[in-house]
């Protein structure tokens, strides 16, 4: 049977002479080549093992040998039908569970063959989209609609939250930005003498197709965001304007492991851990990087940081710590910027939301505004996005509008008393 398929040991010597280095590595690095995602490296890693597993299950494959193996019999001896290989790939991921004993969604099951697809495609295999899209009908996306978060939602999270994350908050709900683009800002991002403040966006942390780009944050996320850079940083005498703001380098971990082991005020246990356990643990996992895995692995340190914290205070609160269908938590970073793009919309201003958010859509390549108007128009939508006083502003909105009608309305009726007059006269 195919599926209880062996390579001969001298056809597997063979497989040594064809393939030099490791095919996992070369793949993911042309894809990254191709992205330049470090959340897309780790998809497709996953991925990659995913389609691993399976080669070894069904096709008895070595273990860390599987692509060696399957090339070999795609390429070489060609006794294998890659669409074949995908159509029992796709049957076998229908079959599998999560951790929790629930099918795979439909999303991942996605995923997981499109990559598994290009992985063959890289190892040398010719497959058309007309007739992969003939032998597997791919199942449909699943949307989960996800509840409007209310502002008094996100007055209580403010609340409760350290004051890192509450500038963290604060920026995405009023800029907009990914928490992948918010790790990566420095102080020379900001500029604090606009009005609204203005966050660039530097041409390489953007994950979007519109690079550079530029945002602002209404009054109330700069002040915080002030706050919070005084207490750590000193500002505004900081001698390091491009370190970064919410995210620390390995080095500079390392540092703050090494002063622990001198300070007698951390425990002798804490400081002996650290010194025989953590810090070697480290500086062994980092030998072997390259400086620009060392930065991904950095930002991707500081995403799952402020996301496990934001979790942590989001499972805190009862009227916060609700889940959706699909069991994802109603507060997270992605559903902050949503947040974001609703309130705008809301406003009237969707093609201007999108802009600062860096979507992508045909109605943004001919939405263009210079640098003064942007900042004018925001100043239009800041008070929708201003959490924590919101109310009383909403308040004096209100009361303001009130009499600005009354007095329109006396206005109006001064104005027709006086022209009946001057006609009157003039008769």
């Amino acid at each position: 049977m195919l599926s209880m398929l062996r390579i001969p040991m001298m056809e597997q010597k063979n497989i040594q002479k064809i393939v030099q280095g490791s095919l996992e590595a070369q793949f993911l690095d042309e894809k990254y080549l191709r992205t330049r995602s470090a959340t897309g490296r780790k998809t497709n890693h996953s991925a990659m093992n995913k389609f691993k597993i399976f080669l070894r299950i069904e096709k008895n494959l070595e273990e860390n040998r599987e692509l060696e193996q399957v090339k070999f019999l795609l390429v070489e001896r060609k006794n294998l039908d890659p669409l074949v290989l995908l159509k029992e790939y796709y049957k076998y991921l229908r079959n599998c569970t999560t951790s929790k004993g629930k099918p795979l969604r439909n999303g991942p099951v996605r995923t997981y063959i499109i990559i598994a697809k290009e992985i063959l495609r890289f190892l040398g295999c010719k497959i058309y989209n007309e007739d992969f899209k003939q032998a597997i009908r791919l199942p449909p996306k699943q949307d989960t609609a996800e509840e409007e978060i209310e502002k008094e939602e996100l007055r209580i999270l403010l609340r409760n939250s350290p004051l890192d994350l509450q500038a963290v908050i604060l920026e995405i709900l009023s800029g907009g930005m990914r928490i992948e683009e918010l790790v990566q800002i420095t102080l020379d991002d900001i500029d604090f003498t606009t009005n609204p403040i203005t966050i660039s966006l530097r041409e390489e942390i953007v994950k979007g197709k519109i690079k550079p780009r530029k945002t602002q944050i209404t009054g109330e996320a700069g002040n915080i965001l002030k706050e919070y850079l005084t207490k750590e940083f000193s500002w505004p005498n900081w001698t390091k304007p491009n370190k970064f703001i919410f995210m620390r380098t390995h080095q500079e971990r390392i540092q703050i492991y090494e002063r622990m082991i001198k300070d007698e005020k951390v425990k002798l246990v804490r400081r002996n851990s650290i010194k025989n356990q953590t810090l070697p643990k480290i500086k062994d996992h980092l030998k072997n990087l390259n400086e620009q895995q060392l930065y991904d692995k950095c930002v991707e340190n500081a995403k799952n940081n402020l996301e496990h914290k934001l979790e942590r205070v989001v499972d805190s609160i009862p009227t916060l710590s609700g889940r959706l269908n699909n069991n994802v938590r109603k507060i997270h970073f992605h559903a902050l910027r949503a947040w974001f793009k609703t309130t705008i919309s809301d406003q009237g201003y969707s093609n201007f939301g999108e802009a600062l958010e860096g979507r992508e859509s045909v109605e943004l390549r001919y939405y263009r505004k210079n640098d003064k108007k942007r900042r004018a128009l925001y100043l239009k939508v800041e008070t929708a996005l201003t959490i924590s006083d919101y109310s009383s502003i909403e308040k004096n909105i209100t009361k303001t509008t009130e009499d600005y009608n009354e007095l329109k309305e006396q206005f109006n009726d001064l104005k027709e008393k006086f022209e009946k007059y001057v006609l009157a006269k003039n008769s």
